[in-house]
């Protein structure tokens, strides 16, 4: 895999015959594999979102990237998961430097893990990357230098 330009959106898209309690736990496996520290911060059945923080966390009570894992059934028995990022702080990338998506080496580790650990539990699970610029409507405040949505 190229290495993603530091303000990328990426996320995972896995269609799976697995139940959604093998897909929980392979993704609770993956978090645990990854590196920083990620912590549950929302259960809402299909959706479960999560907090990474790290050691370039400006405030150590900041996560430096906030993404969600989201199940939804399709066709055939079939599920859909996908991994989004939903906010993340930005580090300023020096003089000639670009900007750095914080927390987001950890965050692609787990989508990947998480697509690695369906695909051994589903051989004819389809796992694909998905990554591009930041998507329309994405706003960066630079006085906290948060990435988020704007609000509604």
């Amino acid at each position: 895999m190229a290495k993603p330009h530091p303000l990328m959106w990426t996320g995972t898209d896995i269609v799976t015959t697995l139940a959604p309690e093998a897909i929980w736990l392979a993704a609770a496996e993956a978090i645990v594999g990854g590196k920083g520290k990620v912590t549950q911060t929302a259960d809402a059945g299909p959706i479960r979102a999560y907090d990474i923080k790290g050691s370039d966390t400006l405030f150590a009570t900041s996560p430096e990237l906030s993404f969600d894992i989201q199940i939804s059934d399709e066709r055939d028995g079939r599920r859909a998961v996908r991994t989004h990022i939903l906010r993340a702080l930005l580090k300023d990338g020096g003089l000639f430097g670009p900007k750095k998506m914080l927390g987001q080496k950890a965050y692609v580790r787990i989508a990947q893990a998480l697509g690695e650990r369906i695909r051994a539990q589903d051989a004819a699970a389809t796992v694909s990357m998905r990554d591009g610029a930041m998507p329309a409507g994405f706003v960066l405040d630079g006085l906290s230098a948060k990435v988020a949505p704007p609000a509604a």
